[in-house]
């Protein structure tokens, strides 16, 4: 099932996937639409090649340690293991399909894969359509800058936690939206 679009009308749902998509500092939106630029929606794709994916904003990388230019092996493998994680939460809401690849284990929150396991990703989704409460226009995104700005409006990238007052903010701010906006991923 290729190409598929994603329809949420649910505040609970806009909230969950904005706030995976927000995840490491929208580490999966940047890395999700990195691949869909690069490959497309229709091709298979070698989880390593996004080791030298930038994550997050510079704050995050610079916080996390995540030189993302560094071949020192200890970065690379702090960035392999940021990247599981994030393809964790991209296949949590169904953006990706993670395939090992001969003998390899399957990607696990509680052991991440060592850095020369091999997997596929098969990424699925080419539109994220979000139908917010109150009635109003319709807004396509086509841009990645666009689609920051968008779901930062709801979880800011630099905000710290508590997680509660972050829920509490994004539910209000979804509840205040009108609309349909849809991001359509590069294909």
């Amino acid at each position: 099932m290729k190409d598929r679009e994603i329809v949420v009308e649910n505040t609970n749902s806009i909230y969950r996937y904005i706030s995976n998509l927000s995840f490491a500092s929208q580490g999966c939106l940047s890395i999700y639409w990195d691949i869909c630029e690069k490959y497309g929606t229709r091709a298979l794709v070698d989880a390593r090649t996004l080791i030298n994916v930038p994550i997050g904003s510079k704050a995050f990388r610079a916080e996390e340690s995540l030189n993302y230019q560094s071949n020192k092996p200890e970065e690379r493998k702090r960035r392999w293991n940021w990247v599981q994680l994030i393809l964790l939460r991209l296949e949590r809401i169904g953006f990706v399909r993670i395939k090992p690849i001969g003998n390899n284990p399957p990607f696990s929150i509680k052991s991440l894969a060592p850095i020369d396991a091999n997997y596929i990703l098969d990424p699925r989704v080419s539109k994220l359509v979000f139908h917010f409460p109150a009635y109003g226009e319709k807004t396509e995104i086509s841009s990645i800058i666009a689609a920051h700005k968008f779901i930062g409006r709801f979880i800011p990238p630099s905000w710290p936690p508590p997680y509660s007052q972050i829920r509490e903010h994004a539910l209000n701010s979804i509840c205040k939206t009108k609309g349909q906006v849809a991001i359509l991923f590069p294909r």
